[in-house]
């Protein structure tokens, strides 16, 4: 699936991102590559307590724990 994305990287300029996205209607919970973030200057915050992550077989993964969120805007 190819979509746009409207981001504000610093609440001023709209900037339109192409890209290819993988959507899984079943997960709990929406992530991004944090490669993206950096490489679109999207703002983040970090959490008070980093959460773990487990693969579907129940392994833990291998990318670590998540660190940071990044707040959206509608």
């Amino acid at each position: 699936m190819r979509i746009s994305v409207s981001l504000l990287p610093n609440e001023q300029t709209l900037q339109v991102v192409n890209m290819h996205a993988k959507v899984d209607s079943g997960a709990d919970a929406s992530c991004i590559d944090w490669g993206f973030v950096r490489k679109n200057h999207i703002p983040t915050k970090q959490l008070p307590k980093p959460i773990s992550l487990r693969n579907a077989n129940g392994s833990i993964n291998a990318k670590g724990k998540i660190l940071f969120i990044a707040p959206l805007f509608f």
